[in-house]
């Protein structure tokens, strides 16, 4: 179960699917299938249901809206995304790299893996900077080519 000390209203996960179906008009099937390609994250109760935030909900609003817009599918922005460099955000050590399967050129989100032995290995992906860059389409772009011209100086 999540620790909701020093978060917000916010961002505590509160909201069953149905709730978030309701909130987003996004279908359940929608929001598992966003679930599965990495998109979002919800967090899960004891018994295992989904719970989403209002953060969450943004988060669905704004991938929903962005893949409208940009007229593509899940798994071109699961692409997209798969291409920030978390490691240079994060400020990774050589032996980090090492140890990670997104550096290695995997294509999924970082936050889709479970860590070991690096710098992420401890941390929460739902709090994490590369995590909550993920839905906003402008953002992510910009951090990617940031990123690119950063390492071809």
């Amino acid at each position: 179960m999540e620790n909701v000390e020093n978060k917000t209203l916010k961002e505590v996960s509160v909201l069953t699917i149905g709730m978030a179906v309701k909130l987003t008009g996004v279908s359940a099937q929608t929001l598992r299938a966003y679930e599965r390609f990495g998109l979002v994250l919800p967090m899960r109760s004891n018994k295992k249901q989904r719970l989403y935030s209002f953060e969450d909900i943004e988060r669905i609003k704004e991938i929903r809206e962005g893949l409208k817009k940009h007229k593509i599918g899940v798994t071109a922005l699961r692409s997209m995304i798969s291409m920030i460099p978390c490691w240079s955000i994060k400020g990774c050590s050589e032996s980090d790299k090492t140890n990670c399967a997104v550096f290695e050129g995997d294509i999924s989100p970082c936050w889709t893996y479970k860590h070991h032995n690096n710098f992420c290995a401890d941390l929460s992906c739902r709090d994490c900077e590369v995590y909550r860059l993920n839905y906003n389409f402008t953002d992510a772009r910009e951090t990617i080519l940031k990123e690119l011209y950063r390492g071809n100086r």
